[in-house]
Parts: structure tokens; sequence; C-alpha cells
């Protein structure tokens, strides 16, 4: 998933890929929440609901496996969300030559 806030549409892109097929944006969809800026952790939420809203919502938890999860980006003004093709070049594919 890439996040760009300075992007005026289409702030979110969601990749699907695995190791037989070079990740591809299945969704693209608005989600302005303007920059991220220095305070990402707080309100980064990686399988489960944010913070906040945890108490209320214990039922909306991911259940499966996150594996090389990475961040990428400015922590200044929200810039830095990988194109497709970076995304494609990181992607683990195992050993590599």
């Amino acid at each position: 998933m890439t996040y760009d806030s300075t992007l005026k549409r289409e702030q979110v892109c969601i990749y699907l890929g695995w190791r037989q097929a070079d990740a591809a944006i299945v969704v693209r969809t608005d989600y302005m929440r303007g920059p991220v800026g220095p305070l990402v952790a707080p309100q980064l939420s990686i399988g489960h609901v944010p913070s906040m809203v945890r108490s209320s919502a214990p039922d909306r938890s991911f259940r499966g496996i996150l594996d090389e999860i990475r961040v990428f980006g400015s922590p200044r003004d929200g810039s830095g969300a990988l194109p497709a093709p970076e995304i494609v070049r990181i992607q683990n594919r195992g050993a590599t030559p």
C-alpha cells in the first residue's frame, strides 16, 4: 500500500504481488488525510484498527501473517510513496542472482 498526500486524487494505491508475479495496483482510491509528518507512529496501524478505536472494535484485527513490512517516505511533507517500478524492484523474490 502507498499513501502520497501530495496528490490531489488517488492518494492511496494498494498493490498485490507474489513470487511469481510482479506487484501491481489493484485499488486506487481517494483518502486525503494530509501530510503524515513526524508523528506517524501514533497514527500508523498495521494489522489492526488504530489504537484510539481498538477497544470499541476488537473483532477488526487482521488475522493472518504480515511479513517484511517496510515504510518509505518523507517525514516532512507526505511525499515519497514509491512508484510501481520501484516496488517491483524491491519485491521479495527469494534468492537474487
